[in-house]
């Protein structure tokens, strides 16, 4: 859940954070941190999160002087690169642990159609001694180029369940449990409680035709991260009983989710379009094939592997991790080129990494700690020359510009002096979240952000505010679906009901919850400290809380702390029409559960299990 700090007293306390959600906690709670736990620590090489990771581990030493540190990074040939840069490393001891051996047999398979057949395919075993046929098998008739994945699938999956199948995309992902669906010839299901349970909360939470329901009635499912949470824990926990034989999955699974499989099954390896799956993103899939304790045994199946660009090796599984910031440096032109040119907005989707080492090699210059971060002494003295430049410019209190780390410090200056050339900045501030004129309000604040820190395209303004208003108001998922839907069937009548619901799903998450909630806190700080410099500090108190709102998509602190407790935003939101207030806390709604005949209210057996799980 979104990091706040308990009411309780409690003597210790454990918190399992993002990257992003750790700079949050770190801005907003002050308290001494013992031992930080780095799990895929790897990430430190992926983009703009992976200078979000390096900058935090910084900030989490420079605090927190005897802190311990564990990074676990898997198949990585040279994890020392991780204590590089960290401060005061050199008076503190440390050593690397390298870990060879697999605690279960995973078998790593070859399947593949004969030259010139699509009907006769063999399997091959990849070992340590080479490539070992296993088997010949037949189809009844050609497969074609669509149907090739779910066919080995419905050939080479164990009937008992355990198969976990890999996709790139979202969509893909359900298109593809479709295609199953309509292969298998295992019976519909009629009378399975837990599966009937789970596509009642998914007809009630997403759409009542969503793809899901249908795919479920053959013990298949789909999992991505836009999903709702509930849901998605859902389908794990079936899926680990048994009930659920497939999934289809994208890389929501290939990190985090400890959910063992008998068989997976991978066609096309990629991160994502652009991206093709490094070694080390394939053995980290690939250990989700048999986990200790569960699966003592499990297949890796790699079909048209001869298509891949890089076929996988048994012998070659570590890769070699190079930090984020080692890659700006190594493309330091085009980095000072987006410096130089402003930082423009425009061009900010193509260039997240260089707006996030902006601010992090800025506000490092600023502590005059730069040298601590960046060794090179050509490329530290070209940004100290700029930096010098920039800052006369600059006006922002320091503290401010670290907060809002992965913007622009210019883009914040910019934004800052749009606030002070106003003359009447009620109009800066949004409008009571349930007014009438709350789309409008936001609409402008949206179309502020979009100039001046976001970039994105100003034609989605109007959607993108009233989507935030729905989303705060605590509108259920499923309304806000309809809505869409009804909304697209008058303007474009070709976009699929499908696509639309995706699409709800993903500007929730990585635009309400994500995006717009960064932009927006930074809009709200600027404007506050605009308000006490005009000395308007009169309209401070109608500066609304938006960052947190938006996390958990309500505004009513009874909601609220139902979601502090654990308990999804559905859960919460259904429960808080029951409640005898608005304004309960915490401890207050936990009281107030404790009194309650859960059976008596209409709720699903899967959210009264949460319930019982999480908040009693």
């Amino acid at each position: 859940t979104v990091p706040k700090f308990p009411e309780e007293d409690f003597s210790k306390a454990v918190y399992v954070l993002t990257q992003e959600r750790l700079h949050w906690f770190l801005v907003n709670e002050k308290l001494k941190i013992d031992m930080l736990i780095v799990d895929e620590a790897q990430q430190v090489e992926h983009g703009h999160r992976g200078i979000l990771t390096e900058e935090k581990l910084i900030e989490v030493i420079e605090n927190n002087s005897d802190v311990k540190m564990i990074f676990a990074s898997p198949f990585t040939k040279n994890p020392e690169i991780l204590f590089e840069g960290l401060p005061n490393i050199n008076n503190k001891q440390y050593d690397k642990v390298n870990k060879d051996y697999i605690a279960v047999n995973q078998n790593l398979l070859f399947v593949t159609s004969e030259s010139g057949s699509t009907k006769k395919w063999k399997i091959d075993l990849i070992s340590n001694i080479g490539q070992i046929e296993l088997l010949k098998f037949e189809f009844n008739e050609p497969i074609q180029e669509a149907k090739r994945l779910v066919k080995v699938i419905e050939r080479l999956s164990n009937d008992n369940g355990g198969n976990l199948i890999y996709q790139y995309k979202p969509a893909y992902t359900e298109n593809e449990a479709l295609k199953l669906f309509n292969v298998i010839q295992e019976e519909i299901i009629t009378d399975n409680e837990k599966i009937n349970e789970l596509i009642k909360l998914v007809q009630d939470t997403i759409h009542p035709n969503y793809n899901l329901v249908q795919v479920l009635r053959k013990r298949i499912a789909f999992h991505y991260g836009n999903m709702p949470l509930i849901i998605r824990q859902e389908i794990e926990k079936l899926f680990a009983q048994g009930e659920i034989k497939y999934i289809f999955c994208t890389s929501t699974l290939l990190e985090g989710v400890n959910l063992p499989a008998k068989n997976i099954f991978i066609r096309k390896p990629k991160r994502s379009t652009n991206i093709e799956m490094s070694q080390t993103d394939f053995w980290n899939l690939a250990g989700r094939a048999g986990r200790l304790g569960k699966e003592f045994q499990g297949n890796i199946i790699c079909i048209d592997v001869h298509k891949w660009n890089e076929e996988p090796s048994i012998k070659n599984k570590k890769n070699e991790i190079k930090r984020a910031t080692t890659v700006v440096n190594e493309h330091f032109d085009e980095f000072l080129e987006f410096i130089e040119n402003n930082t423009p907005r425009k061009v900010l989707a193509l260039n997240m990494v260089y707006e996030y080492a902006f601010n992090f090699y800025y506000t490092k210059w600023i502590d005059n700690k730069l040298d601590l971060v960046l060794a090179e002494e050509t490329k530290k003295e070209i940004l100290e020359h700029k930096f010098s430049q920039i800052h006369k410019n600059i006006t922002l209190p320091k503290d401010l510009l670290k907060k809002h780390t992965g913007i622009s410090p210019i883009a914040q200056q910019e934004l800052y002096d749009f606030f002070r050339s106003q003359k009447r900045y009620r109009n800066l501030i949004p409008d009571d979240i349930h007014s009438d004129n709350a789309v409008d309000s936001f609409h402008d604040i949206v179309l502020h952000i979009d100039e001046y820190l976001s970039g994105d395209p100003k034609v989605l303004a109007l959607y993108h505010a009233s989507l935030i208003v729905k989303w705060v108001r605590g509108y259920k998922l499923s309304y806000i679906i309809k809505d869409s839907i009804k909304y697209w069937k008058k303007n474009d009548p070709k976009k699929k009901r499908d696509t639309i619901i995706r699409d709800v799903m993903r500007d929730i998450e990585e635009f309400a919850r994500f995006k717009f909630a960064k932009y927006s806190s930074c809009y709200m700080d600027l404007l506050k400290l605009v308000l006490i410099e005009k000395k308007q500090e009169y309209l401070l108190e109608e500066v609304p809380d938006l960052t947190m709102w938006l996390e958990f998509g309500v505004s009513e602190k009874t909601q609220l702390s139902f979601i502090e407790l654990g308990l999804s935003r559905n859960t919460a939101i259904l429960l808080s029409e029951y409640c005898p207030s608005a304004e309960m806390t915490r401890q207050a709604c936990k009281e107030w559960l404790k009194e309650q005949d859960l059976e008596s209210y209409e709720l699903s057996v899967i959210l009264i299990d949460e319930i019982k799980q999480k908040a009693l």
